[in-house]
């Protein structure tokens, strides 16, 4: 017994020494990696407008990567559609990740609630060199209960970051609200 478990051990010690050869890279993608907000709207007049899903991948390998694609494919669960978007990666060193934004647009045909499957695969060409090719890709699903309605242009992208709370004002005596927010740094 004892002899069979060295021989396995080091069976699996040569096949992964094969695997993690200096000379390949190793990209990454786990279900944690992928993210959107989990409160997506729509505008009130019926446009479409882009939401950010964020894909991370990592190289946990020994070499950089090179160029290589990154696909995401959004699909409807328990329904018809579909959507495939790309994004190009330049390449990653060795120990490096990169967080690749895409923009989907909620189309009109999505009705919630809905279960969405999110799909990520890095390098789906196999372009690259790999060590390991099964940990390439993640899918998480994701249930939207509602599409949230809002004004065209909101919300509102900010370049900096909101650091006070934000207020409500008639800034232009108009009878409505506005919201009131310092981005950025303020003195």
């Amino acid at each position: 017994m004892p002899f069979r478990y060295i021989l396995l051990l080091l069976i699996f010690s040569v096949i992964r020494s094969g695997i993690s050869d200096s000379s390949y890279c190793d990209l990454v993608i786990s279900p944690d990696d992928i993210n959107m907000n989990l409160y997506p709207t729509r505008s009130l007049s019926g446009q479409s407008q882009a939401h950010d899903v964020f894909v991370t991948v990592r190289n946990i390998g020994a070499a950089h990567s090179g160029s290589f694609d990154v696909e995401l494919v959004i699909s409807e669960v328990e329904g018809s559609y579909a959507d495939t978007l790309s994004k190009l990666c330049s390449g990653l060193s060795a120990g490096i990740e990169d967080t690749i934004r895409f923009d989907w647009r909620i189309p009109s045909s999505l009705t919630p609630p809905v279960l969405i499957s999110f799909h990520a695969t890095a390098d789906p060409d196999s372009s690259c060199p790999e060590s390991w090719i099964p940990n390439n890709d993640a899918e998480v699903v994701m249930e939207f209960i509602d599409f949230y309605p809002n004004e065209d242009d909101w919300p509102l992208k900010l370049s900096g970051s909101i650091t006070t709370p934000p207020i409500l004002c008639d800034v232009d005596l108009d009878g409505d609200l506005e919201i009131i927010a310092i981005d950025g740094p303020f003195f």
